[in-house]
């Protein structure tokens, strides 16, 4: 395997393309930019990379992941890059045993079923919602624009798969509510199966892995899902300023873009320019060169997640936590809404006679969770793990994160939102947008249209040149 070389731009030169925005998709942009040779400088308002992938060792003790902590043995985009960055030798993959997910469910822990024989035999659900998600096939369809998840499931499977399955799932992965979010740009596949088949169940049947268990593996790296903006920012290398906030975004009359940093007053002059940013940091950039970008942009909410660390003395949990983690449904009135065990994921997470779990409160259906100290958040996790767990001893080990911004929301509305951007940006020539609001919120989605923006900023450049007559970075 060829190691990735450290590439980094000439200091003194004016860098073509400036990137705003050090987080995975701002990271990985520049290093797709800087394979094909241009000169590049990713500027950050914070006093580290990597945005909300962040990983920490504390006392020698913890290995603490404050945003994701794996990703699936189908992530192309992130598995190659890693491969490219010479860290898929780090790589973890977590045992067979410990694939299994729970739903808290009456006060008890269920298994959430996995293929339509753990479905039939599930005590997650009564035998009259079994009955009514088997129906399926004979719901009529409904012609519409956009529906919101609550409402497409509702339709077609029922109200108890709903709360019961879909609830939790979504505010365990997006930290959404079923009520705002938009299936078409949640679950495009859903959509897609019944428009073309009449039915989700008859779509599914006709994919390619029909009837079968879905069994994907949970990678991390040794010392966590850091490695990979951690080996980014060490391939970059001077490329990266860090403690850089930019206020705006003009045109020169030469045509090059300016972007202004008030604290030191300073500029930075770019042929083209990519804010990796969120959405709202991006609006306000870019509010003074199209006042059209401002509206869609400002109007995709992120949902503010406080991320709780603990560890116990394994002796004094019964439950033997083989499994992934649990999630609890909003109807079951916890405000936690689910915790990953940690430590049964991947090895080397905390001492041996110990258990590292990680719990999550607050999301779109609890925004004000956030707003509690640490001393609340822990009772309502403790409230959580006794119930599901049994567990009533102390924790000899806390530490709580805050985001007020940690996950965009893909409410109605979405994929016109996402429209406007990409018609008001045809009208600003240079200015290209990227992250994890715009094609999937996972870490390997967003370095898959970090590349595409690489592409677009090469054909803007002018400095395409593929190979074999395809175009590929």
């Amino acid at each position: 395997m060829t190691e990735a070389k450290i590439i980094s731009s000439d200091f003194k030169r004016r860098p073509k393309v400036v990137i705003v925005g050090a987080g995975i998709a701002g990271l990985a942009c520049a290093y797709y930019l800087r394979k094909h040779g241009v000169s590049v400088k990713v500027l950050e308002r914070n006093k580290m990379v990597g945005g909300c992938i962040r990983s920490a060792m504390i006392d020698n003790r913890y290995l603490l992941e404050y945003g994701p902590n794996s990703f699936l043995s189908t992530a192309t985009p992130l598995l190659k890059l890693a491969r490219e960055l010479s860290v898929d030798s780090q790589m973890l993959t977590n045992p067979s045993d410990v694939s299994a997910r729970f739903i808290l469910h009456q006060g008890k822990l269920q298994l959430l079923p996995n293929g339509p024989k753990d479905f039939l035999s599930t005590k997650l659900l009564s035998f009259s919602a079994k009955m009514r998600a088997l129906y399926e096939p004979w719901i009529k369809t409904k012609a519409t624009t956009d529906e919101s998840l609550a409402s497409f499931v509702s339709r077609r499977a029922g109200q108890e798969i709903l709360d019961v399955l879909v609830d939790p799932f979504v505010s365990g992965i997006y930290a959404g509510d079923p009520e705002q979010l938009s299936v078409q740009s949640v679950f495009p596949q859903l959509v897609e199966y019944e428009k073309l088949f009449g039915s989700v169940m008859k779509g599914m049947k006709k994919s390619k892995h029909a009837g079968q268990k879905v069994s994907h593996k949970m990678i991390s790296f040794r010392w966590g899902m850091g490695t990979l903006p951690a080996r980014l920012e060490e391939v970059l290398r001077n490329d990266i300023c860090l403690n850089t906030e930019i206020s705006s975004l003009e045109r020169l009359q030469n045509g090059k873009l300016s972007l202004r940093q008030e604290e030191p007053r300073r500029s930075y002059e770019a042929e083209a320019v990519v804010l990796s940013a969120p959405a709202s940091v991006a609006a306000n950039i870019l509010s003074g060169l199209s006042k059209e970008i401002v509206t869609p942009l400002v109007n995709i909410p992120y949902a503010p997640i406080a991320v709780i660390h603990t560890a116990f003395k394994k002796q004094s949990i019964k439950h033997p936590l083989k499994g992934f983690g649990f999630l609890i449904p909003r109807k079951e009135k916890v405000r936690l809404l689910g915790s990953v065990w940690s430590s049964s994921l991947f090895e080397g997470r905390c001492p041996k006679d110990e258990v590292l779990l990680t719990h999550f409160i607050g999301g779109m259906q609890d925004p004000t969770a956030i707003e509690l100290d640490d001393h609340e958040l822990l009772h309502h996790v403790r409230e959580g793990l006794e119930l599901a767990l049994g567990i009533e001893s102390e924790p000899t080990f806390v530490k709580v994160k805050r985001y007020t911004s940690a996950i965009p929301q893909y409410t109605l509305g979405h994929q016109q939102r996402k429209d406007a951007i990409q018609e008001a940006l045809a009208n600003v020539p240079g200015v290209f947008l990227t992250g994890n609001y715009f094609s999937g919120i996972s870490v390997s989605d967003t370095i898959e249209h970090a590349r595409h923006t690489a592409h677009q900023v090469l054909d803007h450049l002018g400095v395409w040149k593929p190979k074999g007559g395809t175009k590929d970075v």
